[in-house]
């Protein structure tokens, strides 16, 4: 399991989210510590850990918020995933939704 640690503080946003992205990017993450020092920081990188499919719990101590995210199956299963249903454009006609083979709109 690997482990990570990031001290983003005195970054401005959203250089914290570019570094916590960074380090996700590099390879499986399943624990992952960003330390930031402003409100707006921490609420950036807490989303963005709990849209990139993080179980995410923050601890606040002396001015340094403690952005803790961890990889789960439940975490896992709350993530957006790509697949033939999302790739499929949609037109809506009135009451009814129908798949990209309808004449809708044409």
């Amino acid at each position: 399991m690997a482990e990570k640690e990031l001290d983003c503080r005195g970054l401005a946003c959203p250089n914290p989210v570019i570094k916590t992205k960074e380090v996700i990017d590099q390879g499986e993450v399943e624990r992952l510590t960003i330390l930031v020092d402003n409100a707006a920081a921490e609420e950036n990188v807490r989303r963005f850990l709990q849209r990139s499919g993080y179980e995410v719990r923050v601890e606040e101590e002396a001015g340094t918020f403690a952005v803790m995210g961890r990889k789960g199956e439940l975490a896992a299963a709350a993530a957006p995933r790509a697949g033939p249903s999302r790739n499929r454009p949609l037109a809506i006609c009135l009451t009814r939704v129908v798949d990209n083979t309808a004449t809708c709109g044409r």
